[in-house]
């Protein structure tokens, strides 16, 4: 029984491994794909209106034909990991944490607990004594009051 669990299990994180890989992968293309207008655009605006069309030209293209094969790449990746899903069932590691027992929903207020998210016996909660929550409650209160001021000004 033993050897089944182990086995298991590291089917099961080999599913994970590749597919956080994947993810990582692809949230980078992401990124360079939005950071090269940014970078482009200094380029565009001090050059000529010819030569500006011609590099407008040159990098929509060449950014159409970088998002077609990333998007090969992507289904390819996809396909090979709905493969690899389907060999590796869900595997339930145990409740080291007791967090079903003590994470009420939707929120929970646990300091100790090292997760933003626990996961409870009636579904996920927001562990509200977590250093983030209070940083992005923080965040939405000032982005909030800020859209506030913007809309009262005249």
């Amino acid at each position: 029984m033993h050897y089944y669990w182990t086995a298991h299990m590291r089917e099961h994180l080999e599913w994970c491994e590749r597919t956080r890989d994947f993810c990582l992968r692809l949230f980078d293309w992401v990124r360079a794909l939005f950071t090269v207008p940014i970078l482009v655009w200094p380029a565009v605006l001090s050059v000529s209106a010819d030569s500006a069309h011609v590099l407008l030209q040159t990098w929509f293209w060449s950014a159409m034909l970088v998002s077609v094969a990333l998007t090969l790449w992507v289904e390819l990746r996809r396909k090979e990991l709905i493969a690899l899903s389907l060999k590796v069932s869900p595997f339930n590691a145990p409740d080291r944490l007791r967090q079903a027992a003590s994470a009420p929903w939707p929120i929970c207020f646990q300091p100790s607990a090292p997760m933003m998210v626990l996961k409870g016996a009636r579904g996920n909660s927001l562990n509200v004594g977590h250093a983030y929550v209070f940083v992005g409650a923080a965040y939405l209160t000032d982005m909030s009051a800020l859209l506030v001021l913007l809309r009262t000004q005249p």
